[in-house]
């Protein structure tokens, strides 16, 4: 059973590189394709983004460590809050979107072992990406600020309108576009081979019938 198989690899494999320009053609196309859907039909976003960071409490040049263990506790409180509808709708208001848009296309982390908040929008427009950072930030310090108390909010970071996109990625997509290539023809490929049972030369035939063959019939067209 296994040199049946390694038979038929070597045949299939013998198939692949005489049907080589078939593959090359199908993946030089679908190359072609993502490099043209990647330049004129995917959208392209641009993200801004802004970080922010509680800053402990000073006194008489001292920092005051419950503070900073307070402010530990709290980052993840906070996250919670920008992302929250209060000021993500007062985004969308503040800035005339329709309501829920910021939510959509806004995201906010906290950095690992830090205290600093990351706030980010990706949208088609560069301008508006900056603009829905900035004032997601701004509501937020307002915020926490007017019902809270907390004014020890720091804007590390501030957003800026970013000058080039971050998506579509035109690498990746033509190294999709190559591995489909691939799939589809090396596919093809392989299920006319799987499918295909026709007898192609003596070996098969005797194989197949378990007879000798006693004279060939040459291809005079060869």
């Amino acid at each position: 059973m296994s040199e049946e198989l390694e038979i038929n690899l070597s045949e299939l494999f013998t198939i692949i590189k005489r049907r080589i320009k078939l593959v090359i053609i199908v993946t030089i196309f679908c190359i072609i394709i993502s490099a043209l859907a990647t330049i004129f039909l995917i959208d392209k976003k641009y993200q801004s983004t802004a970080r922010v960071l509680p800053k402990p409490q000073v006194t008489d040049g001292l920092v005051d460590y419950t503070q900073i263990n307070a402010n530990n506790s709290l980052v993840k409180n906070y996250v919670e809050l920008i992302k929250g509808s209060t000021v993500l709708d007062q985004v969308d208001a503040n800035l005339g979107l329709n309501s829920g848009f910021a939510s959509s296309v806004i995201s906010v982390s906290n950095q690992t072992n830090t205290q600093i908040i990351t706030v980010s929008a990706r949208t088609t427009n560069p301008e508006l990406s900056q603009k829905i950072v900035e004032e997601a930030v701004n509501v937020f310090i307002v915020q926490i600020r007017d019902t809270l108390g907390i004014e020890n909010i720091a804007i590390v970071d501030s957003a800026k309108v970013a000058t080039s996109a971050v998506s579509p990625s035109l690498k990746l997509n033509l190294v999709i576009g190559t591995v489909i290539g691939l799939f589809i023809s090396l596919g093809y490929i392989f299920i006319n081979f799987i499918l295909d049972t026709r007898i192609h030369n003596k070996e098969e035939a005797e194989n197949y019938l378990g007879i000798p063959v006693l004279g060939i019939v040459p291809d005079f067209e060869k």
